[in-house]
């Protein structure tokens, strides 16, 4: 065999040629360098969906910062230092746990009021009628319960408290008032 022979021979291999699939093996194939549009499309969604969660956070605590923070009545400046009196302008009672004797899917109510209070002389006579107001307040949840035989509604509640509360007030109206819990057990 000379060495013309063993060149035909190496031609007519599978693989021996250049566009053959022996180029495949040895890695010369050209492949696509874009990612997956899958993989794409699961990425942009975290994205958005950390953005959306950062975004529901910061307004979370925005909305908590500028809700409780009580009003400043006088500011006064004394140099460089400047001083803040801080009234506080709400009174909450301690919770009222109310026995449902009507319904047949609950035993007994938890509610927590609150209220609105615009000046030092209205908090000090709350203060003092406290044991009355609180009387007040039972009274016009076992009623309302009664009426309803069910759970009452929050707003009727609300409005029911705020005209008897400030029908029974000497120096001044509450502004509002505010049911910080309503659990029926």
């Amino acid at each position: 065999m000379d060495s013309s022979e063993k060149d035909r021979q190496d031609e007519q291999l599978p693989g021996s040629g250049p566009d053959g699939p022996g180029d495949e093996e040895k890695g010369t194939v050209n492949k696509d360098p874009a990612p997956a549009p899958r993989k794409i499309k699961i990425f942009s969604f975290r994205i958005i969906g950390l953005v959306a969660l950062a975004a529901c956070l910061f307004a979370f605590i925005t909305y908590s910062l500028v809700r409780k923070e009580p009003e400043a009545k006088n500011i006064q400046d004394h140099g460089k230092e400047a001083t803040v009196v801080v009234e506080e302008r709400t009174l909450a009672f301690e919770p009222f746990t109310v026995p449902l004797e009507n319904t047949k899917d609950h035993t007994y109510i938890i509610v927590e009021v609150s209220f609105d209070v615009p000046d030092k002389k209205l908090h000090s006579e709350l203060i003092e009628k406290r044991n009355r107001l609180r009387a007040i307040i039972y009274d016009i949840i076992v009623n309302e319960v009664r009426r309803t035989e069910a759970i009452p509604s929050i707003a009727d509640l609300k409005q029911h408290i705020n005209r008897e509360i400030n029908a029974v007030l000497e120096s001044g109206k509450i502004n509002g008032v505010y049911v910080t819990n309503f659990i029926a057990v």
